[in-house]
């Protein structure tokens, strides 16, 4: 009982962190193409 707990705590916490992973990812990605966005006016 307490095992089968244990590894769904387990299983829990390593798809937080997988979710967590690609959320940053994502919010670099936006980030960087708005920045990018945002900068081209200003270098023409």
């Amino acid at each position: 009982m307490g095992k089968l707990r244990l590894e769904i705590l387990s299983d829990r916490l390593l798809l937080g962190t997988l979710l967590l992973s690609i959320g940053l990812v994502l919010i670099t990605a936006i980030s960087l193409s708005f920045g990018s966005v945002a900068m081209t006016p200003a270098q023409l």
